[in-house]
């Protein structure tokens, strides 16, 4: 008997026991290719055990924890997760071999992502590769293998396709090489930072996680404990040392970026690097022992001179550059009885102003570089112009 012909049995058998859907569905494509089968999105089954060995005398031991009923899209969420986690967590040089067999790849050029037009003209998206594709690629400009790609985590967003993957080529000099990998790929590879601004959202967030994933393995080739060389395990989540054996994780770098705010006013400041013209919200990395509330007025009273209060967490965004950060947006208000003059730390910024709730409606309306009295903030992509646009919107 086959182990699809056992499953079928076993599930018929927990029919009659256990009130059920009526349909069974593969959990992905990834998990019906290595035979095994669940219960469809509305049913979960856990570890307690049902043992099946006396119906009909020729099945196996199942276990199942309890059979517990679970919203559609929870389930689909968690089995998506759950196969994530198998990839990275579990080595399984045979199961990540499969996934790279039926996964889509992201393929970035001297750490510029290949983007192509979309079918409208008018936006940009990633040049998705599978596996065939990628290898020809690999095997004519005389590079690594496929083995050198890392596993994204983005297949919460879609948890009925495939496992998504990303993959640098270093470049060369000579400048055909790049044109040959663009015209293979169909697009053209793009400058990280423009890259972020003219994707849809979701490709943005796996282009953070890419750019972010990528440098930390360029930069943690040897081990901070023995110096040894390090190597990738096999779904790039992590580095290995194979001398002292220490296992070393990516790192994320906590930033709080806040708002201060002064009854119908709200102060923005611009740092030398900014665009012309470009005002956003206070930002600086948290300190080792240092809890959030703590970074933002230590920030706020470092950069500007000013005491603030009432400090409340807004939303938090993924950023990749200049390395691994979460942007960890804030509010707060300056604090009752002292003075809002501003004191810069002209070290880090070089302007700031105090503007009205009006003019920051009427920027965020028009919020083009070079219009008005030349004042604009980030774009709708950045967690700054969310804080303002939030600040903005109350009465």
């Amino acid at each position: 008997m086959t182990v699809l012909q056992r499953t079928l049995l076993c599930l018929r058998w927990v029919g009659k026991h256990v009130p059920l859907p009526t349909t069974f569905a593969p959990s992905s494509a990834a998990t019906a290719a290595t035979g095994r089968f669940r219960i469809s999105t509305s049913v979960i089954a856990a570890t307690s055990k049902i043992d099946f060995s006396s119906h009909h005398g020729f099945l196996p031991s199942c276990s199942y924890t309890s059979i517990v009923r679970r919203h559609s899209s929870s389930s689909t969420f968690v089995q998506g997760m759950r196969h994530l986690q198998k990839l990275k967590e579990d080595q399984d040089e045979d199961f990540c071999r499969e996934s790279w067999a039926s996964g889509r790849f992201l393929v970035l050029y001297d750490m510029k992502p290949v983007l192509k037009q979309l079918e409208d003209g008018k936006q940009w998206g990633i040049a998705w590769s599978n596996v065939n594709d990628l290898c020809d690629i690999l095997q004519e400009a005389h590079q690594s293998t496929v083995e050198e790609s890392i596993v994204l985590n983005c297949i919460s967003s879609d948890t009925s396709g495939p496992a998504k993957f990303a993959f640098n080529i270093p470049a060369k000099t000579d400048p055909e090489h790049k044109r040959e990998i663009e015209e293979a790929l169909g697009g053209f590879a793009v400058s990280e930072r423009k890259a972020f601004f003219v994707v849809s959202r979701e490709d943005a967030r796996v282009l953070s996680q890419c750019f972010a994933l990528l440098q930390w393995h360029s930069k943690n080739g040897f081990c901070s404990n023995c110096g040894s060389k390090t190597n990738k395990d096999p779904p790039g989540a992590k580095r290995v040392c194979p001398n002292c054996e220490v296992i070393h994780y990516p790192a994320v770098s906590p930033v709080a970026i806040v708002l201060v705010t002064n009854g119908d006013r709200c102060l923005v400041v611009r740092q030398k690097k900014f665009p012309p013209a470009m005002y956003s919200a206070i930002a600086g990395f948290c300190e080792p022992g240092e809890a959030l509330e703590a970074t933002v007025r230590r920030e706020i009273a470092e950069e500007v001179g000013l005491e603030v209060e009432d400090v409340t967490f807004f939303s938090s965004q993924p950023w990749a550059f200049p390395s691994s950060t979460l942007m960890l947006g804030c509010h707060a208000h300056v604090k009752q009885g002292t003075a809002d003059e501003v004191n810069l730390d002209e070290a880090e910024l070089e302007g700031s102003r105090w503007l009205h709730r009006d003019e920051v409606k009427a920027i965020l309306k028009e919020n083009t570089p070079g219009r008005g009295d030349g004042v604009w903030f980030p774009p709708s992509r950045a967690i700054a112009h969310h804080l303002l646009k939030s600040w903005a919107s109350q009465q």
